[in-house]
């Protein structure tokens, strides 16, 4: 519960270093943990891209992110999905079971 409480906390995903610090305990546990709310569902794992794994809590409020490559600042982003979904589905004829969209560039304090 103590991954979930620091999950929701959060304005933005964490990793595991981020987790270990907050809840001072050892690195095995807290992997133990996310692996465990991983299976039931309750969380979900990103990877921008740097080789490092972020957690942020599963919701209904799906949503994406903008990723800054100067700072690392991370930000939330909502979009219209079932539009763009259903355009891609109708141009490409392809069925869409699940996806991941990030955006990557500069944010307001380092463009």
């Amino acid at each position: 519960m103590n991954v979930l409480d620091v999950l929701r906390k959060s304005k933005s995903p964490v990793d595991v270093s981020i987790l270990v610090e907050k809840l001072k305990v050892n690195k095995t546990t807290v992997y133990r943990q996310v692996e465990k709310l991983l299976k039931n569902n309750l969380i979900i794992e990103l990877e921008f891209g740097d080789g490092k794994k972020r957690y942020e809590l599963k919701d209904e409020n799906h949503h994406h992110h903008l990723i800054c490559n100067r700072c690392g600042r991370l930000e939330d982003i909502k979009l219209n999905e079932e539009i763009i979904i259903k355009d891609i589905s109708n141009k490409t004829n392809f069925k869409i079971e699940s996806h991941s969209l990030e955006f990557f560039g500069l944010c307001v304090n380092c463009k």
